[in-house]
């Protein structure tokens, strides 16, 4: 058999994206895209090349019913912001070391362990809980650190995703930016997120409104503990 394609079109788009979703694992073993990947490809490349059957409209339409469905259970992504009146760094430095969240995250956070200080690499595991009635348990592992300004950790168990901390310094003292982006991957959750999204919403804000009632007041109870320790002894 002798194929000539003439023009390519997008065939080259298509072959690139093939060898991006197998290095991916998007294929069952029998070498069928997963539903999902499927349901995309149908709708990128479809002017490209599709299966002789169905006809197109109905391969399109059930496209679209997958990608509806599979959006149900879509990842969740918050943006918190805040403004704290203390330095920049003390800001920071909390912020980075999870060890510190049982402290001033009250009653979120009940219990932090960490293999050491932040720094790449570093390894934490978290025990805390929301307004719901169910308590999480993580792991995170720092993937960025840019001192007294960004934090960045890879996060899986109960929760999988990421989440980043950005501090910016400000004439009042500093700028806090909370970017969480997770699958609820524990059993109940990933059940319940169809049909609860906007409660589980609404306890991540509850859980906010507990960091920003805690963290400058624990900035400043550490800062006048240093004060007092440095006094000159009479």
């Amino acid at each position: 058999m002798r194929v000539t394609v003439s023009p390519a079109g997008r065939t080259e788009e298509f072959l690139r994206r093939l060898a991006v979703l197998s290095r991916e694992s998007q294929f069952t073993r029998q070498g069928f895209p997963k539903p999902v990947t499927g349901a995309r490809l149908i709708l990128d490349f479809a002017d490209t090349g599709h299966a002789a059957v169905p006809p197109l409209p109905v391969q399109r339409g059930l496209a679209k019913g997958i990608l509806a469905v599979a959006g149900l259970w879509r990842e969740y992504v918050f943006v918190d912001e805040w403004e704290v009146a203390a330095p920049a760094s003390a800001v920071f430095d909390a912020l980075a070391d999870t060890r510190t969240y049982p402290d001033w995250w009250q009653p979120v956070y009940l219990e932090v362990e960490s293999d050491g200080p932040p720094a790449l690499g570093t390894v934490s595991h978290q025990h805390f809980k929301g307004r719901l009635p169910y308590h999480l348990r993580t792991r995170s592992r720092i993937t960025r650190l840019e001192p007294d300004h960004v934090v960045e950790a890879e996060v899986d168990g109960d929760l999988r995703g990421h989440g980043v901390w950005t501090v910016t310094p400000t004439d009042a003292g500093a700028h806090i930016r909370f970017e969480w982006t997770v699958h609820a991957d524990r059993r109940l959750l990933r059940l319940l997120t169809p049909v609860m999204r906007p409660a589980l919403r609404a306890n991540h804000a509850w859980a906010i409104a507990r960091a920003i009632d805690g963290l400058e007041p624990y900035l400043s109870r550490r800062e006048s503990r240093r004060s007092f320790i440095s006094l000159p002894s009479v």
